[in-house]
């Protein structure tokens, strides 16, 4: 996981998963150094879509980027 402050007071993070194969990628907003108790709007950059309101974590299936 990569963390990177934006202008503004977003926060980009890169989920990235070097298994063999797609595994599901949990953080919590403590884990990025954020307020624990706030809610934030996310969005997916790859698929290109918000991801409304999220509430203390955030999930996702992250593909394998496992070099063969």
């Amino acid at each position: 996981m990569f963390v990177k402050p934006l202008e503004g007071g977003g926060v980009a993070v890169l989920l990235l998963n070097r298994g063999a194969a797609e595994q599901t990628i949990n953080v919590t907003w403590e884990q990025l150094g954020l307020g624990a108790d706030k809610s934030y709007n996310g969005r997916d950059l790859w698929e290109h879509k918000d991801l409304g309101k999220l509430e203390k974590q955030f999930s996702a299936p992250v593909a394998s980027t496992a070099w063969s």
